[in-house]
């Protein structure tokens, strides 16, 4: 399963096919917090095998990460660039790091999809000028240099069905820990070592910049540990992944 779309909605068809299947069969899931969703919502005697995305992050990648003697703070954010994958908080942490007189650049990548991104977006160009960079769509090399450019990924989406976004398996696995809201199971890839997990989109501002402000002169020590929860993550990808091809047998 790859969305979050019926665990947050009971589905007639799925709640059905829980119930048919039988301890023969099997439902792939995205990680522990998804598979206990999983469990409150259906009831199966089929197994259930959590198996995290981080086996498919490209191995083609740089760990040079943040610029460990500037206090200067470097924010990203790459999606869809809408209003419910969080671009709002970011543009709103961006201009709050700024007032606080912090030195502050957000690059924002990703295609611009809805009318209320776009003004979004033209109205902080006037807050921040030269401090918000605009990339673009990015594909393949040029993303891995995205995350290079940073040393804080932010990604505050209260996208309905968020299941386990790859830009933050791609963040870690760069060194650059994420700041999120905790959406869907993006609290199994942050865990303690990823960033910073904010529980409420109310008290996200005030998290994140409190975060940044005690982080930034420890870029070094959470450029390891954002390597560190990377390489967690895609120790348990083998093991899940073991486990539910010995089952095949």
């Amino acid at each position: 399963m790859h969305s979050y779309a019926t665990i947050n909605k009971k589905h007639l068809a799925m709640s059905a096919m829980a119930k048919f299947l039988g301890k023969e069969d099997a439902f792939i899931l995205l990680g522990p917090k998804m598979q206990a969703d999983f469990l409150r919502v259906y009831t199966t005697k089929a197994h259930l095998f959590p198996i995290n995305n981080s086996g498919f992050i490209s191995q083609e990648r740089s760990h040079s990460g943040p610029e460990p003697a500037s206090t200067s703070i470097r924010l990203g954010h790459l999606s869809n660039l809408t209003i419910e994958k969080g671009l709002d908080l970011c543009i709103d942490l961006a201009v709050k790091c700024k007032e606080q007189g912090l030195d502050v650049t957000l690059t924002l990548a990703g295609p611009v999809i809805t009318s209320a991104a776009s003004a979004a977006i033209e109205k902080a160009k006037n807050v921040l000028g030269e401090s918000l960079i605009y990339r673009g769509p990015l594909y393949g090399a040029k993303k891995n240099d995205f995350y290079q450019e940073i040393d804080f990924f932010i990604f505050p989406s209260s996208y309905v069905n968020e299941a386990y976004p790859l830009v933050i398996l791609e963040s870690i696995s760069n060194g650059v820990p994420c700041i999120s809201l905790k959406c869907g199971g993006i609290e199994d890839i942050i865990g303690e070592n990823g960033g910073l997990l904010v529980s409420q989109r109310e008290e996200f501002i005030g998290s994140a910049l409190n975060y940044l402000e005690a982080s930034r002169q420890r870029k070094e020590t959470l450029k390891d540990m954002a390597l560190s929860q990377f390489s967690k993550l895609e120790k348990m990808h083998t093991s899940e992944l073991q486990s539910w091809l010995s089952a095949l047998k």
